[in-house]
């Protein structure tokens, strides 16, 4: 039991610290003021950049599950992230700032499947379910400390916010006590498997099937769309002379303390709503693209960010619990890796998609992103409510098939 606290306490560290991610959307204006020379869409790109790197190595680290332990991929994340964080603060030129949110991306992308992979192997049931929404409640937090962290430090320099990266450093001491040296399946020869709640004594396995890959595709078209904020939201502060930068970092504080919020309580919705807990929380986060795009002051900005916090910690705990129910034993890191890959590319996409949808239709505000984003969250949370009934059904089909497989054996065994 002790163990399994010290493990909470290790998937709590890291989903703090893939908050880190979004501090570097804080600073975009002040970067665009710092390097005038240089065009909006590469100053954008401080944020996608990383992207390309967390995509090839979230599929490396799911990979690597099957040769090493999870302590030795976290504390090898966890170091990348920390140094090629804190690099900006001493660059100068622009393009090698930008080669640094490679590396970043690199940690982010080993960190970012290992989460959902240990509560899958060390928690079960009810258990399983509330550690989903407490992880990403838990990132919440961090979102929400580093955020305001960020929009104090940002009117002091752009350069400063990279000192949060600095907590990595941390989080790497904490999980290097915390996490076991061994997988579940050395520990199990070791002691009794009664005194463990895994999933599977195999590592890393390298399986996937089609309920995955439907998670997997939603996940991508959800989180695509609702990353706009991070490119956009300073841009659109700055242009419509709703204030200064630090406005963004307070309003994506106000976004992670919702998140944190509902992410706690999470299992105590699910249990209320059930299959439909996705597309209700998709139909709040729509609401919540809607006001930001009428906004007029901080005051609105401020409401936006709390109502899409709001939904967006349920759909994301509602789609990581689907891909832990869902995923074959044993392969939830592969699993995690390939729907992080699907959204490590939305990601990277969002300030190209959008800029090009913006000069296609000579939109010249950048509220149009955020009313587009709104009606995409809308045909989401129909398509989660088909989805609602596809999984009712798999789950039948899965349920009884695990019927007909204990009878078989019951019948094997009684001769």
């Amino acid at each position: 039991m002790a163990q399994q606290k010290k493990i909470k306490l290790a998937i709590l560290f890291i989903s703090l610290v893939t908050a880190l991610s979004y501090s570097a959307s804080v600073i975009l204006s002040k970067l665009q003021e710092a390097f005038p020379q240089v065009n909006a869409a590469r100053i954008q790109s401080f944020v996608s950049n990383q992207e390309l790197t967390i995509l090839v190595f979230t599929l490396l680290g799911g990979l690597l599950t099957a040769l090493f332990t999870k302590k030795k991929l976290v504390a090898a994340g966890l170091t990348l992230i920390a140094v090629f964080g804190v690099m900006p603060m001493a660059l100068q030129d622009y393009d090698l700032i930008l080669h640094t949110r490679l590396g970043f991306g690199a940690g982010l992308g080993l960190i970012s499947p290992l989460s959902l992979a240990l509560i899958s192997e060390y928690f079960t049931g009810e258990e399983r379910a509330s550690l989903s929404g407490t992880q990403f409640a838990c990132f919440n937090i961090g979102q929400a400390v580093i955020s305001i962290g960020a929009g104090l430090l940002v009117e002091t320099g752009w350069k400063n916010v990279c000192l949060l990266c600095l907590l990595a450093f941390a989080a790497l001491i904490a999980v290097m006590w915390l996490l076991p040296k061994e997988e579940p399946r050395q520990i199990l020869r070791k002691k009794d498997s009664a005194n463990y709640s895994v999933r599977s004594a195999q590592r890393g396995q390298l399986k996937c099937n089609i309920p995955v890959l439907i998670i997997a595709l939603l996940t991508f078209c959800y989180n695509t769309p609702y990353l706009s904020v991070y490119s956009f939201l300073s841009l659109m502060v700055t242009e419509e002379s709703i204030g200064s930068s630090s406005i963004v970092g307070y309003g994506l504080a106000c976004m992670s303390i919702a998140g944190m919020i509902t992410g706690l309580l999470f299992g105590k919705i699910f249990g209320k709503l059930s299959n439909v807990t996705g597309s209700i929380a998709l139909a709040v986060v729509s609401i919540g693209f809607f006001f930001l795009s009428n906004a007029k002051g901080p005051q609105d900005v401020y409401l936006a960010m709390f109502i899409m916090g709001t939904g967006n910690a349920v759909v994301m705990s509602f789609l990581h619990y689907q891909l832990i129910l869902f995923s074959p034993p044993g392969a939830v890191a592969f699993c995690t890796a390939l729907s992080n890959i699907l959204n490590s590319i939305g990601a990277f996409l969002v300030p190209h998609g959008f800029g090009l949808y913006l000069s296609c239709l000579n939109k010249t505000s950048y509220r149009a992103v955020f009313f587009l984003t709104a009606c995409i969250m809308i045909s989401l949370t129909v398509t989660l409510l088909l989805y609602a009934v596809l999984q009712r059904k798999i789950l039948r089909k899965e349920s009884a098939k695990w019927l007909k497989s204990v009878s078989a054996d019951n019948i094997k065994n009684s001769r």
